[in-house]
């Protein structure tokens, strides 16, 4: 007699309307998940639960769901729930301003295009004319930092791009060697500098600004910009 399977089939998971218009309205305001992430104050993870409606947005924290809300631009839940009108985005929102974000921080040192752009309140940014200079990078393990910096792996770092060597900001370099991102203070006298993940080689941050290699020379590095923040993920 052959045995009896309990093995039911797999259930078919519908995504509900509201998490489409969701993603929707994130892609059409140019987020990537992660920028929105950022933006709102929640984690990537949240916003791809809430978008497969794996997570029902109606049972987010009042304070989680209204910081979503205004980062899309969205009067209320109720627009998502089909029982209103969405407004539309105004980029010249005030104090909102769109600057380019990076998946990793190494193909913004070398000047590519960024793929995404996030929004984030000028507010939070030191006063500028404009802000065309800025752009945000996820920190990757590989990338380099001075040992005094606590700087955590996948956090977003807000970069002003100019190539300055100024004692007591926190600085951004691309080390051509090598092909990684450094990020330091420049030293009053010689300092070890380690990838952010915390395996790897180590090197030597010198007061004159050069970095010493583990086999003793000196490798080049081309500054960046200054570091003005970092937001670590949820």
């Amino acid at each position: 007699m052959p045995k009896k399977s309990f093995r039911t089939a797999p259930t078919e998971i519908h995504t509900p309307q509201w998490a489409r218009l969701l993603q929707a309205r994130r892609e059409k305001l140019g987020y990537s998940r992660e920028g929105l992430a950022l933006a709102a104050g929640v984690s990537p993870s949240l916003v791809a639960k809430l978008e497969r409606g794996a997570h029902d947005i109606r049972d987010m924290s009042v304070g989680r769901l209204q910081a979503l809300l205004r980062t899309l631009h969205l009067p209320s839940i109720e627009v998502l729930l089909g029982e209103g009108a969405a407004e539309e985005f105004a980029p010249s929102a005030p104090g909102v301003v769109a600057i380019p974000y990076y998946p990793a921080l190494a193909p913004a040192c070398v000047g590519e295009e960024a793929p995404s752009r996030s929004y984030l309140d000028t507010r939070l940014l030191p006063t500028r004319p404009g802000y065309t200079s800025f752009f945000l990078a996820l920190l990757e393990r590989e990338a380099l930092r001075s040992e005094e910096l606590q700087l955590s792996e996948g956090s977003v770092l807000v970069v002003e791009r100019r190539a300055v060597l100024e004692r007591g900001v926190t600085l951004l370099g691309f080390v051509e060697e090598i092909r990684r991102p450094l990020i330091f203070r420049l030293p009053s006298e010689a300092s070890l500098v380690r990838p952010v993940g915390g395996t790897g080689a180590t090197f030597w941050l010198l007061p004159d600004g050069s970095l010493q290699t583990p086999a003793g020379r000196k490798a080049a590095y081309v500054p960046v910009g200054i570091v003005h923040g970092e937001f670590r993920q949820p």
